[in-house]
């Protein structure tokens, strides 16, 4: 196989792939923003696990929609009930890592200000993105992937 083969075979899958990262990425940014924003106003309500649960589940219901719709582009495929149920399931990931973080910054740092907090819950949710990721597009979003 010459080169100008191999290029074209692998294109459409290289593309798909880092179109749906990018897509991703944006989606993630959006519904951080989402999480955080939220989490910063129900603080002023609820304790800080309260309010990041709350956040986080309306933050992920967000995320599945805009993931479901437009970085998989599988609106028209699958359960809609089961993708959000499967992204629930992964959202229990994201959930004990932002509660996790939040309880080790309070546990070192119990008066800690609301933007440390927001930081906590930000590299929490950094570090399960990748796994977010690999969900969505092996197996909640698998077969518009």
């Amino acid at each position: 196989m010459d080169t100008a083969t191999a290029v074209t075979v692998a294109g459409p899958q290289r593309t798909t792939l880092l179109g749906q990262v990018g897509r991703f990425a944006v989606v993630g940014l959006v519904c951080t923003v989402v999480h955080l924003g939220l989490f910063t106003i129900f603080h002023r309500w609820w304790d800080s696990q309260v309010a990041n649960l709350v956040a986080l589940v309306l933050a992920t219901l967000v995320n599945t929609m805009l993931n479901r719709s437009w970085t998989f582009r599988s609106a028209r495929r699958g359960n809609w009930v089961r993708q959000q149920a499967q992204a629930l399931g992964v959202f229990l990931l994201t959930w004990a890592a932002t509660s996790g973080g939040l309880a080790l910054l309070e546990s070192g740092w119990p008066n800690a200000p609301v933007w440390g907090k927001v930081l906590a819950l930000a590299a929490a949710t950094a570090l399960s993105t990748v796994v977010r990721f690999v969900a969505m597009r092996r197996w909640i979003f698998a077969a518009a992937a």
